[in-house]
Order: structure tokens, then C-alpha cells, then sequence
């Protein structure tokens, strides 16, 4: 930190009336805090910060500049409550949403509901579902969305949205399926190769908790390829004793190994067998100890090396505290220099935690560095290059149980001595405490913080001055812990949330099963509100500076972050989610188990005004029962694909039950039972048998699924005594299908104005599996990617200048407090003051023919450019004023100028007789001068046109992007204030031409996010603001993105006033740019029309004020017509995915059915037409089958027949299988559709019908045919 007194000048840019707030000079050993004007924040809107331009220097001519932004108005901090993390296809998500303080407190309830924006991310179907809604403070909102099908397997996000600030939440959707076993296989916590044996334990189970029987197999295997396997029984537990030496022969004990254990328990309930498995790799360490050796900062020669040093178990996990004949570590440092290398050696002692900071000071002449380090019987070593840059680290070390309660100790460490370093820390109630620590010029400083609680620290920030360097650092967030304590009870039907506070809300959740440890960890982790807490944006954003070094947070004491997180395996199904408020400090919830349901986790949370957010602790239910079943099956299977259904029956009784009989029902005939004596269609399979007291038994069914979709098995067990124990589950039916899905982006710029895309076709083939179609539309209001403008950076400083440049910005001013419906009545008094002021200093400047002369030196400077650049200004501050003899100044001039004209079009060519490119500069800011003056374009329509024609032929001369980006914003300008005489196919032309040009001579920073022109003559300012001008006005808003980001980071509003007629061109092309971006009020209503094969399907709205911004279309639709009017710039998506069978993908024939409208109960009239679909064009058939199987019940009518065998092409008709399958044989099917008409008679009326099929294949070729079609 520097010895001698700074200059400090704080100015909010554009809010502040004048350029400088606070000019002091203050002595770099204090802390002086500066309290924000308050009229600053009722300047700028609720959504804005308070832009600051902070300037330090000294005596020397250097200084640093810093621009940040305050905040004005504190955001909520967003937290997602998710049922779960990991989804399979057909369940919920249900989530939760509530707004909280720092320290997960709710906000008053004066303050206004927060507009929200809530989102439903895939990673393949992007935006599956957005919505807008108001979250009132202390309120809770609560929502949910279906995972239809497969096509929903995939990583997604949830995010919130508040402004600018977005908060996300990561889930996946898996396919899964529940084991009904757990196996754990355990070990010492450390092995070496010093050990003799492996100890492992085996502990089998089935998920309700009962011992697994059977047969153990356990196989180890090492990385020398020895593999050991022994078997013995097993009666839930069992330990196997391994010798290392059988595992591992080799001596090379330098390095880690790994050895892969394997449990199999096999065990059989007297026909068929089931064998469980689990899998474990084990690590086995050369050493019981581990010693690591970091870099904190990068050395500078002649400054100290800092290391951290620590000492932890081999696996990783810190070390108990060691005692003193266990602290020392051997250190050997090797200092290289060009002539010499010096040793050094020495014993650092270690803290009781196992960790030191070691700090080694170099000199000068120092080029590497080189440590070694030994403890026990392990060593690392690092060896250090010297780098220039300064670094500074923070971390933070809570006090240890044994000295002080409160507190705690920053460690600073820095490549450079540190003098005086300032830290801020923040706490979670927004709390500031600035703290000026001195170093006494030392690399490695530590400095105790009292009367200040670890956990209330949010984030410490220190800030270095080193050589005239500023450098930042920080440590990372940390979050609060929940200060609510919560009790959670539950008494046979009524669960009770009991918590301190009235008035708090409370949400519970009912997971089926018993949860283990890792499970309730998930509730915690995942599952309640510890995972996105913090927005993605950080509390200070540095928006430009001179000489600044931002440190990223030294992650060398944290353990990892466990925000986000995903874990491996589902929750158990959710079988009950509800909210509700607390009343006499407790609140109460009805929740029946159902009958099937044997055992429930009831996990809760409290949000409550005055202790904020409290967890519970989750509790277990079980009910008491003599008898219990479980069932397990398979996530999914095919249809007509055998599926084992495996019922576990549980004997909780220490008495036999001597008879015992298990059904599974099949009411609703959604599938068959196999090895049923033919029975295939039967209502329910019983077995029966008996168990042995607290027996596990399994029965086994087989069954193939008739249908796709979710089918709910239920099964029933009895003993004597009407002892009935029922379990229910659901088995998914999916066809032999692949995914297939895409999208379709239509960006669209509208002003006060209509765009239409008509038909918009979607590619889905006639092969897909119908109704599988998913398809949606979402309107983005932007173009998926806009720059930012804050009002902020668009309000110029009035400070003093010359009466041309002061018009300008005045009336700058006064546009933008206009566009952003501002009332800030002093800046608009001061601004219409010195346009007025300014306004009559330039008219005084005229001359009776109508020119001007401007007395002030300036370059360029003429008769010609002294008017064009008066005119300019008086354009621009008439707008406001609206002074008539402005407008007949400014008419008198136009009059001038149209004398000044040469026949080719070109304006004062004696001014620039040698020089062409000036003759197009000076004639294309005429040009502008004519097109502003909107009303008098009409007196001036020949003089337009001439000078138009004059820059069409010049503008294959220009070589300067300045001068071409100028010319071509003069040309789209021109369109903008049509005359009637425009060219417009030929000024497209020459538009497209320069935007070329221009996009082959950009410069563009290496992440792609700020794009600039070099000016040449001129800045580069001038020239990527007409850049930007011209790519404005021609709608390209997303592709203008990065000139924005580049010209914010530049001095646009700072620069040096200059009578020119490009004064203030970057403010001006960023304020054109905001029209189109910031201030566009997005009013607009679009129409929908989705389209297929009958016509209009569906016609839907979205309109500004609409909720959902995301519409499901019907699964039919193939095309999409899209209107849209009034003033927005976006995109339009259609994302679209479908599946489509595997056998279709390959099928010859197509099939199309029709149902006549003549059909009647007794009598069903179809239309088939059948299609060949060939590869190649030779590619034909020749005797071709059409088998028609009838539903349940129907046979074909004999008349239907007759009619079909009399036709030309049939060759045969047969009937099988009692009249109820009809096969016709065709000559040939071709390319195109053959038709023909066929009538089922209902013999029999049967209560559970069966569809009928239709199949086609070629008699001479089995490759050729189609898919059997459920479509009678």
C-alpha cells in the first residue's frame, strides 16, 4: 500500500449532476466510508445499479481506475425444494419455491410480490415449459410437470428467474428400477501393504430390512491378475479373512494398488434362483500417511515462496490432533541460480491439524526453486519457477474448541511483501465490516477477527496495492445453516411439524420405504433447499480498470462444494406432498398409508417471518404386520416380451404359517400369464405354499404385457385366520422404438409492425409411432442473446464544452429519460437549460446566405462542415425544444447546402478537389443532415437522390471500415426517410456488400464476446459505432451483441469534446441500439396455427401479458404458420421429437386405416390402403399378403369377402381360424395406394375385446414387409 496521501474522486456515471461527487485526500492507513446520495436511487429504476467511476491517484501520474456497481435494491435469494433429483419416466416433479433474505429469512411482508419467471430446461428439447408467476414474501409457490415417456431421459434444469438474476436447479430423468436387495461390502479404513490380511465384511439384506439367505460367493482380485474366491453360507452378515500375499505378490510397495472385490449371494426358493451382486474397488496404500506440498502464490526473486504444507491419512481424511512427537516434517530446499544452487536444510513443525504454511525468502538472482520434504515414512517434493505478476490469497481458519468461542483467523498470503492490506468482511445479514490489517512488509500474515461468528460470514474480500498493481481476493460462499429448529412427529394418520413462530409456512414430504443413511443424506443434499442457494452473479462486478488483478478463491482448506448435487441412485416413490401453516406453533397434515404401503419417511421444512428457513429431521413409519409382500419387477419391458414378477412374502411371526396362498390379479386383461396351463387370459394366478416363523420367501409369476404403457400390477397374499397382506406396483410397456427429435428457430424483428411465416414445415416421417409425437413452441422475447444496456450507461455527463457539443448531449440526455420514462425533473431541467443555452450560441453562429461559421479551432473546418455540424446539433436539440426559428435556421441552412451541390451529387467539391474519400465523407454527413430534417425532406427530394446515386457509384473506392460502415448506415438510413426515388434493390446490394467487407476486417477478442473495427485516419470508436449504427438498423441485434460489449468497455462518454460531426457517435449508436433492445416495450400478440394432414388443428395466442410462453401443440401437427404484431425482437422454436419403430424403419409397406361412418355396434366398415416403399427404383414386389386378424368377437361378413375375391388384382381371399382372420393375396402393390373396403360382423359381444392387426408382406421375399398394425 502506498506511504504517501491519494486523491479519491467518486462520481456516479451519468446520474450525477457535474463530473466529480467526492474529491479527499485520504491517508492510505485509514478506512473512510462514504454514504451514497440518496437521490442516486430514486434516479434509476428498481432493476438498475448505481454505476461508479472511482479514481485513486497520487502524487505520480498514474492512476488506477475502478467502475463498478451498487446495487440498489437487494435481491432475493431464490431456493428449490425438488422431490427429488433423479426421475424415471412417469412420475412427478414437485417442487418448491421460496424468496429469502441473506439469512434464508423471508422478507417483510410490506414489501411487493416478486415477478417470476420459472423454466423447465432439456438438454435435447430445450425449453420444455416456462411460465410467469408472483411470489408474495413469506409465501410459498408450488408446482409439478410429468416425464410423459423415454423421450424425457436426460440431464434438465429448473431456473427462476428475477430480473437479471437466475437460479438454477440440476435433476436428471433415468431409467431405473429399485433393487430389492443391498449388499455392503466393508473394510478396515486404511490398508497397506504392511497389512497381512484383508478383514471383509459382507452385509446382505433386502430393502424391507429382513437378513438375505443364501450362498456367499466373494471373489478378490488384485492388479497382478491373482484372483481369490471362496463361498460359505450366508445368514445376513459374514466376514472372509483374505492373505495379502494371495492377492498381491509383488514388493513395489512405492505405489497405490487397487484390489476389486465382487459379493454374489445366490439363493433359490426351491425352482428357480436369484443371484445378488455388489462390487467395491479398494485402495491399498503404500503408507498409512500422505503428505502434500502446494503452491499458495507464484514467487517473485528477491520476494518469499509460499507453501502450504499438510499431512493427512493416505485415503485423504484429516488426521486426529497429533501430538508433538508427531508435528515435525524434514525440509530440503535447493535454491538454482546461473552460477551456483545453495541448500538448506531444516524441520518445519505442523499445527495440531497436520497442515503449515512454510514461507522461504529468495534473492534476486534466484531461477528455481526446489523442495523437498519427509515425514514418517513419506515424502513429496515441488519445484517453483519465479513468476512477475503479483498475488494475493485469503483464507479463513475458525478457532479452535480450546481457544476462543467467537472468531476467527484470516491467513493473507501474497507473492510481494504486503504493507497494508484492506478486508471487508461480509456477513449474511448484508452486513459490511471493512478491517485495515498491517503486514510490516510480510509475504505471510495472520490476523485475528474477534466478536465476529465464523458462520456468519458470507465472504471475506481483501484488496492489495502492490507497485501500483491493486490486486483482489476472496474466499468462496459459504452458506448459513438453517437457525429454525423444526420437531417432526407422526401418530398413525396425522403427521405434526412443530416449530417456534406463528404464521410460518411448512411443506412436507412422504416417501415410500424405509430410507438409509445415504438416502437421508440425499434429503438434505438434493432434495430440500441446500443446492442453487446463490444466483450465478457475483455481489461486486468490476466493469473496467486499470491495473487490477482479480484472485479467484484459494480452494486449498475446502473440501468441495456440495451445492447442485446429483446423486446416484432415486429416492423412493413420493407418495405425498403438501404445505400448510403453523397455528399455536405447530401444524398438522392428514395423511393415510395406503393398504400396500408398509413403511414411510415423512421428511419437513419450516419458513417462518421470525426464525426463517429449519430442516426436520426425517422420521420412519412402519406399520405392525404379521405378513408382508413386496413386489419387484423390471423398470420397462417390450410388449409381448416375457417379464418375471417376483413376489417376496415376510413372516414377521416366530410361529410357521402352515398354509399360505399368493395371487397376482389381472382384471382389466392388460397382459397374459405364461406356464398357466393354457390359461392365458385369466383374471388372477394363484400359488400356494408355506413359511418358516420370520421367513423370507419369493414367488415367481411370468406374464407377457398385451399393451404399451403403464400397467398396474397388484398381488394378494392369505393365510388362515384372514390375515391378508397386498402390494402394488407399476410395470412400463414400451414398443420397439428409437428417439428421434429436432428443432426449428425463426428469428423475428417487429415495430409497431406484422411478421408472418406460413407453414412452417416439420419433419416428422409417416413411419413414426403415431401419437408418440411430442411437439411444442416457445416464443423467446429476445433474440436469445442481447447485450445489456443499463440507463445507466446511456445518460451523459452535462458537464461544459463547446455550444455544439453541449446541444448534443443534452439532447442525448433528454432522449434516453424520455425512452427509459424516467422523472427525474433536475437532470431534465438541466439538460433543456444548456439545449436552450447551447441553441442560441450556435444560431448566432449563422450568416444571412443561411451557412455557419463556427469561431472555435476545429478540424475539419470549413463553410461546409461548419453548417453540416451546426445543423446537426440543431436537429438533434429541436426535437425537445421545438423553436421556430431553429426550424427556419435549419431550413435556411438545408437552402445553402443545396446550392453547394456539384452535378454528380457531391456537395463543396472545391473544398476537396484532390481528395475523393473526403468528397464521399463530407457528402454522406450532408446526406444525413437532409434525411434528419424530416420536415423538409420533400423540398430536397433531387438533391437526396444525387447525392444517393454519388455514394452508390463512389462506394467501391472506400478501403477504411470507418468509412465504409458511415456510407453504409447512410444507405439504410436513407430507406428509413423514403422519397420515392430510392433504389431499394440496388442499395440492398451495396449494404450487403459493405456488411461484407466490414465482417472480413473485424477484430474480435479470442472468447468471441467484444468485436471492434481499427478506425485507420480516424478512432476506433468512430468506426465500430457506424459499424454498429448499420447493423442496428438492419435488425442484426444478436450479431451486434459483441460491438456493444466492446464499446461499453471503451471511454465513450470520457472522450475529449471535439466540434466534429461524429460527436458522440458511440453514445448515439448505443442509444439506437437500446431502442431496439432495452426501451422496446414489448407489446405484441402472436397467433398460432398448427397444421396436418385435415387441416387446422389447433389456433392458439401468446400476448405480452400471457403467463405460459410455451405452447403444447396437437402430436399431429406437421406444419406451424406464425404471426406476430406489434414491437418485440425474438425467436420463435419449434422443438419437436417423436419415436419411430425400429421395424418401421426398415418396413416395405405402408398402412393407412380409415373407420367408415356407416358402422354400427353390429356392423364396422374399414377402409385399408396399403403403399410399397422401396429403396431404389428398381426395387418392386410381386405376390403380395394382406392378413387381417378381427377383434375380439368380429368375423369377417361374407358379402365384404365375396366382393374382394371378384376384384381384378386380388388372387386369392382365404378365411381361418373360424371366419376371424381374412388373408388377401395381390398380384402386386405398388408405389401408389391400393384400396379396398372390408366389413366386420360382431358375432359375440365379449367384455374385454382384443384389437385387431393388419399385416402385409411379400410371399417371395421375407425381407419385405410391415409392421403388424393395431389399428381395428
Amino acid at each position: 500500500m502506498d506511504t504517501t496521501a491519494s486523491t479519491f474522486e467518486i462520481e456516479n456515471i451519468g446520474l450525477e449532476e457535474g463530473d466529480v461527487i467526492v474529491t479527499t485526500t485520504v491517508n492510505p492507513r485509514h478506512v473512510q466510508l462514504y454514504l451514497i446520495p440518496p437521490e442516486w436511487s430514486y434516479a434509476a429504476s428498481d432493476r438498475e445499479a448505481i454505476q461508479l467511476d472511482i479514481v485513486t491517484s497520487s502524487k505520480t501520474p498514474d492512476e488506477a481506475r475502478l467502475t463498478g456497481q451498487i446495487k440498489l435494491a437487494q435481491q432475493p435469494k431464490v431456493l428449490i425444494q425438488l422431490s427429488d433429483t433423479l426421475h424415471t419416466p412417469g412420475d412427478f416433479l414437485k417442487f418448491r419455491i421460496i424468496l429469502t433474505d441473506e439469512v434464508n429469512k423471508p422478507f417483510p411482508r410490506s414489501e411487493h410480490p416478486f415477478d417470476l419467471t420459472i423454466a423447465l430446461h432439456h438438454e435435447s428439447q430445450h425449453t420444455v415449459a416456462s411460465w410467469d408467476s408472483r411470489l408474495a414474501p413469506g409465501d410459498i409457490y408450488s408446482g409439478q410437470h410429468l416425464f410423459a415417456d423415454d423421450r424425457d431421459i436426460g440431464d434438465w434444469n429448473l431456473t427462476v428467474t428475477i430480473g437479471e438474476q437466475t437460479t438454477s436447479k440440476r435433476f436428471q430423468v433415468m431409467l431405473h428400477s429399485a433393487p430389492i436387495h443391498k449388499i455392503a461390502i466393508k473394510t478396515d479404513e486404511l490398508i497397506t501393504r504392511q497389512d497381512t490380511h484383508i478383514a471383509i465384511a459382507v452385509e446382505a439384506s433386502y430393502t424391507f430390512g429382513k437378513p438375505l439367505r443364501g450362498t456367499l460367493t466373494l471373489t478378490v482380485s488384485g492388479d497382478d491378475d491373482q484372483r481369490v474366491e471362496r463361498s460359505s453360507p450366508i445368514a445376513g452378515n459374514k466376514i472372509v479373512m483374505i492373505p495379502m500375499d494371495e492377492i498381491m505378490s509383488s514388493r513395489d510397495t512405492s505405489a497405490e494398488r487397487i484390489i476389486h472385490i465382487n459379493a454374489s449371494v445366490s439363493s433359490t426358493n426351491g425352482l428357480t434362483q436369484r443371484v445378488y451382486s455388489q462390487a467395491r474397488s479398494i485402495p491399498v496404500y503404500p503408507s498409512s500417511y500422505k503428505l502434500e506440498v502446494l503452491r499458495m502464490v507464484d514467487f517473485t526473486p528477491g520476494q518469499n515462496a509460499t507453501l502450504f504444507i499438510r499431512v493427512t491419512k493416505a485415503n485423504g481424511k484429516p488426521l486426529k490432533e497429533l501430538s508433538n512427537s508427531k508435528r515435525s516434517v524434514s525440509v530440503s530446499v535447493k535454491f538454482h541460480n546461473e552460477d551456483s544452487i545453495i541448500s538448506r536444510n531444516f524441520v518445519q513443525s505442523l499445527d495440531r491439524d497436520g497442515t503449515a504454511i512454510l514461507s522461504l525468502a529468495t534473492d534476486s538472482i534466484t531461477e528455481l526453486l526446489t523442495v523437498e520434504m519427509q515425514y514418517e515414512d513419506v515424502s513429496a517434493s515441488i519445484t517453483l519457477e519465479p513468476a512477475y505478476s503479483p498475488q494475493i490469497h485469503v483464507l479463513v481458519e475458525s478457532s479452535s474448541q480450546y481457544e476462543r468461542k467467537e472468531g476467527f483467523t484470516l491467513t493473507l498470503v501474497s507473492s510481494h511483501p504486503m504493507d497494508g492490506v484492506l478486508a471487508v468482511i461480509r456477513k449474511h445479514n448484508g452486513e459490511n465490516i471493512p478491517i485495515l490489517i498491517y503486514c510490516e512488509l510480510q509475504n505471510y500474515h495472520e490476523h485475528f477477527v474477534p466478536l465476529v461468528r465464523p458462520g456468519d460470514v458470507k465472504r471475506v474480500y481483501v484488496f492489495g496495492r502492490f507497485e501500483g498493481t491493486l490486486v483482489q481476493a476472496s474466499t468462496p460462499y459459504q452458506e448459513p445453516a438453517p437457525s429454525s429448529r423444526v420437531n417432526l412427529y407422526m401418530n398413525g394418520t396425522n403427521i405434526r411439524v412443530f416449530a417456534k413462530g406463528d404464521s410460518s409456512r411448512v411443506g412436507i414430504a412422504v416417501y415410500e420405504g424405509l430410507l438409509v443413511e445415504d438416502q437421508l443424506e440425499s434429503i438434505y443434499a438434493r432434495s430440500m433447499f441446500n443446492g442453487s442457494v446463490y444466483p450465478e452473479s457475483e455481489d461486486v462486478f468490476p466493469l473496467s480498470i486499470n491495473d487490477l488483478i482479480v484472485m479467484p478463491p484459494l480452494q486449498l482448506l475446502e473440501t468441495g462444494s456440495q451445492q447442485d448435487t446429483i446423486g446416484t441412485t432415486p429416492l423412493n416413490r413420493l407418495l405425498h406432498w403438501e404445505e400448510g401453516t403453523t397455528s399455536n406453533q405447530k401444524a398438522s397434515f392428514q395423511f393415510q398409508p395406503p393398504p400396500h404401503i408398509n413403511q414411510l419417511t415423512v421428511s419437513a421444512f419450516v419458513f417462518g417471518p421470525t426464525h426463517g428457513l429449519g430442516i426436520a429431521e426425517p422420521i420412519h413409519w412402519q406399520r405392525q404386520q404379521d405378513l408382508k409382500i413386496y413386489l419387484h419387477i423390471p423398470y420397462s419391458a417390450k410388449k409381448l416380451e416375457p417379464v418375471t414378477v417376483d413376489v417376496y412374502i415376510v413372516n414377521n411371526r416366530l410361529e410357521t404359517v402352515q398354509f399360505l396362498l399368493v395371487e397376482l390379479l389381472n382384471r382389466a386383461n392388460e397382459f397374459q400369464f405364461l406356464n398357466n396351463s393354457g390359461r392365458t387370459d385369466a383374471t388372477h394366478k394363484i400359488l400356494y405354499g408355506r413359511l418358516m416363523p420370520n421367513e423370507v420367501q419369493r414367488a415367481e409369476f411370468l406374464i407377457r404385457p398385451k399393451k404399451l404403457g403403464s400397467i398396474t400390477l397388484k398381488a394378494n397374499a392369505y393365510t388362515e385366520g384372514n390375515v391378508i397382506a397386498r402390494a402394488e406396483t407399476i410395470l412400463r410397456t414400451i414398443p420397439e422404438s428409437v428417439q428421434q427429435m429436432g428443432s426449428i428457430v425463426r428469428l423475428f424483428s417487429v415495430d409497431n409492425s406484422t411478421e408472418s411465416l406460413d407453414e412452417v414445415k416439420i419433419p416428422i416421417p409417416r413411419t413414426v409411432d403415431r401419437g408418440s409425437e411430442k411437439i411444442t413452441l416457445s416464443l423467446h422475447r429476445e433474440q436469445l442473446q442481447i447485450a445489456s444496456l443499463p440507463v445507466s450507461l446511456l445518460l451523459d455527463k452535462l458537464v461544459p464544452a463547446d455550444p455544439c457539443t453541449e446541444s448534443m448531449k443534452a439532447s442525448l440526455t433528454l432522449d434516453v429519460l424520455e425512452l427509459a420514462k424516467l422523472e427525474w425533473t433536475e437532470r431534465k431541467t438541466l439538460a433543456e437549460s444548456m439545449a436552450n443555452e447551447s441553441t442560441t450560441k450556435i444560431l448566432e453562429y449563422s450568416n444571412t446566405n443561411g451557412y455557419f461559421t463556427i469561431p472555435d479551432q476545429h478540424t475539419p473546418s470549413s463553410k461546409c462542415w461548419d453548417t453540416v455540424i451546426a445543423v446537426q446539433a440543431l436537429i438533434a436539440s429541436n426535437r425537445h425544444l421545438h423553436r421556430t426559428d431553429v426550424e427556419g435556421a435549419i431550413a435556411a441552412a438545408l437552402d445553402w447546402l443545396k446550392t453547394q451541390q456539384a452535378s454528380d451529387g457531391r456537395f463543396c467539391a472545391e473544398e476537396d478537389e484532390q481528395d475523393g474519400v473526403k468528397a464521399v465523407e463530407k457528402t454522406a454527413h450532408v446526406l444525413l443532415a437532409f434525411l434528419e430534417a424530416r420536415k423538409h425532406i420533400w423540398r430536397f427530394v433531387s438533391v437526396i437522390d444525387k447525392a444517393r446515386n454519388y455514394l452508390l457509384s463512389s462506394t467501391a473506392n472506400l478501403r477504411e471500415p470507418r468509412h465504409l460502415a458511415l456510407v453504409g448506415h447512410v444507405f439504410q438510413f436513407s430507406l428509413a426517410r423514403p422519397t420515392g426515388k430510392e433504389n431499394r434493390a440496388l442499395i440492398d446490394e451495396q449494404v450487403s456488400h459493405i456488411l461484407s467487407e466490414l465482417l472480413d476486417r473485424k477484430v474480435q477478442s479470442a472468447s468471441g464476446l467484444k468485436m471492434w473495427w481499427n478506425g485507420g485516419t480516424a478512432s476506433d470508436l468512430e468506426a465500430t459505432a457506424y459499424a454498429l449504427l448499420l447493423m442496428t438498423s438492419r435488425k442484426y441485434l444478436f450479431n451486434a451483441a459483441p460491438i456493444v460489449n466492446w464499446i461499453k468497455g471503451q471511454p465513450y462518454r470520457r472522450a475529449t469534446s471535439a466540434i466534429t460531426p461524429n460527436s458522440h457517435i458511440a453514445l448515439r449508436a448505443l442509444i439506437e441500439y437500446a431502442k431496439h433492445t432495452t426501451f422496446l416495450e414489448k407489446r405484441y400478440n402472436a397467433t398460432i396455427i398448427a397444421g396436418g394432414k385435415s387441416g387446422v388443428l389447433a389456433r392458439q395466442e401468446l400476448r405480452h401479458d400471457s403467463g405460459n410462453h410455451v405452447l403444447t401443440l396437437p402430436p399431429a401437427t406437421r406444419s406451424v404458420s406464425f404471426t406476430i404484431s406489434g414491437t418485440i425482437s425474438g425467436a420463435m422454436e419449434i422443438n419437436y421429437s417423436y419415436m419411430e419403430s425400429v421395424t418401421l424403419q426398415t418396413a416395405k409397406f405402408d398402412i393407412e386405416l380409415h373407420r367408415y361412418d356407416t358402422s354400427n355396434e353390429d356392423y364396422t366398415d374399414w377402409r385399408v390402403c396399403i403403399r410399397f416403399l422401396p429403396k431404389g427404383f428398381y426395387e418392386k414386389t410381386r405376390m403380395v399378403t394382406c392378413e387381417i386378424s378381427f377383434p375380439t368377437g368380429y368375423i369377417a361378413l361374407d358379402d365384404s369377402v365375396d366382393e374382394l375375391s371378384q376384384r381384378d388384382d386380388v388372387v386369392t381371399t382365404v378365411l381361418r381360424n373360424d371366419e376371424t382372420q381374412l388373408s388377401i393375396t395381390f398380384e402386386e402393390i405398388g408405389v401408389q395406394q391400393r384400396c379396398f373396403n372390408v366389413t366386420g360382423f360382431r358375432r359375440n359381444v365379449e367384455t374385454r375385446q382384443l384389437p385387431g392387426t393388419i399385416k402385409v408382406f411379400d410371399v417371395t421375399d421375407a425381407c419385405k414387409y410391415s409392421e403388424p398394425s393395431e389399428a381395428l
